[in-house]
């Protein structure tokens, strides 16, 4: 069996609300069909059909307050509450609690373990793999600390990631999907039709047990 887990952090299921959901009136067809002609919305799912089966979760995840990218993404990629674990939501970068849930209990990890393979389907900057190589130094920026699922994936060691030479080669996807953002970034890289980044990110996932794409 493989399985890809495309995530997309903080994107919820709205009202029924064009002005307040851009979900309702975004051109979806592929979702769409799934789910019997009808837009991406709280009152769509659940739904079961042929194909597929779109079930509601609580990101609340039984702890008051907002949900929070490092709480809710350590929940994800480990299966243990993150947010109970703290007793609160944690925006932004993983704790040192919350890094230890994701290095014992990280999906990545797991798949690793029982023989099977698993990749993260984004390209990592050479940046990212120079940070790796000098022991993981904390920097001063916060923007350059690792997410949670990057500690998660760091858990199953460097051979799970895939770099710039992939991304050139078709054998991984950017994380703005068609390199728009890389390139204005100054990355020497050629612009992809979202819908090739698609046929790669497919041809990846049959490769693997396991594939996420964030």
């Amino acid at each position: 069996m493989k399985v890809m887990m495309f995530f997309i952090d903080g994107l919820g299921l709205g009202d029924d609300d064009p002005d307040r959901n851009p979900l309702m009136t975004a051109a979806m067809p592929a979702f769409r069909s799934l789910l019997g002609g009808r837009p991406l919305w709280r009152g769509a799912v659940p739904f079961r059909g042929a194909d597929v089966a779109a079930v509601p979760t609580d990101a609340c995840l039984g702890v008051p307050g907002l949900p929070q990218s490092a709480t809710g993404q350590t929940t994800i990629f480990t299966g243990r509450n993150g947010a109970q674990a703290i007793g609160r939501h944690l925006n932004a970068y993983p704790t040192p609690s919350l890094k230890a849930i994701l290095n014992e209990h990280s999906i990545f990890k797991r798949v690793v373990e029982r023989g099977l393979s698993a990749t993260f389907l984004n390209a990592f900057r050479p940046e990212f793999f120079a940070w790796v190589a000098a022991g993981q130094p904390q920097h001063p920026d916060r923007r350059y600390r690792p997410s949670a699922s990057t500690v998660a994936a760091l858990a199953a060691g460097l051979q799970v990631f895939r770099d710039f030479d992939q991304l050139r080669r078709g054998e991984a996807v950017g994380f703005d999907i068609d390199h728009h953002l890389l390139r204005e970034l100054g990355y020497d890289l050629d612009p992809v039709d979202p819908a090739e980044a698609g046929r790669r990110a497919a041809r990846v996932a049959a490769q693997h047990h396991f594939t996420l794409y964030e």
